[in-house]
């Protein structure tokens, strides 16, 4: 099961990154710019301050064309549904990835999180991803490992912009 980071930095303060994080705006100029449809499925906020957990919902769905490893797997268009925690206290979003296809066979969650830096703060992503599919699991999982890597960079350049333009999240 492959299990890998990927790590950026933000010139913004801890707090200010996690209101531009869960800013409905934010998020609904981020996935068009990343290529997909987003649909907010659910969020839910309990306590507050640093006792403070957000619980979210939302369905992604790729603007693009299957590549053919998956074709056979998969009936129509990719859909997966993305399920966060956020707890304040530690910083951190619990990730899990529920996709439209192979559901019982594959595994996709990490763990999000900010630590704040003397020049802002640096996001980290500790994933890991497991498709339990003989002969090609291992494949499918360096696809999806690949793409969410590449997500992240263009997440990156995106939340840069973002940030540079909407100075009270920055």
């Amino acid at each position: 099961m492959p299990n890998y980071r990927v790590t950026d930095t933000f010139a913004t303060t801890v707090p200010q990154y996690w209101s531009m994080f869960f800013d409905p705006a934010y998020n609904r100029d981020l996935y068009p710019a990343l290529g997909m449809d987003y649909e907010l499925l659910d969020l839910r906020r309990e306590g507050s301050g640093v006792d403070e957990q957000i619980f979210r919902r939302i369905r992604l769905t790729p603007r693009r064309e299957l590549p053919a490893l998956l074709r056979r797997f998969i009936n129509g268009t990719i859909t997966y549904e993305e399920r966060n925690h956020f707890v304040r206290a530690s910083n951190r979003v619990e990730v899990e990835t529920i996709p439209n296809y192979l559901a019982d066979r594959f595994l996709s969650r990490g763990i999000y999180s900010i630590q704040a830096t003397t020049s802002g703060v640096t996001r980290v992503w500790d994933g890991e991803c497991e498709c339990r599919v003989p002969l090609v699991g291992r494949k499918i999982e360096k696809f999806i490992v690949d793409e969410v890597r590449r997500g992240y960079e263009n997440t990156t350049v995106f939340t840069r912009r973002w940030l540079a333009a909407h100075p009270a999240h920055g």
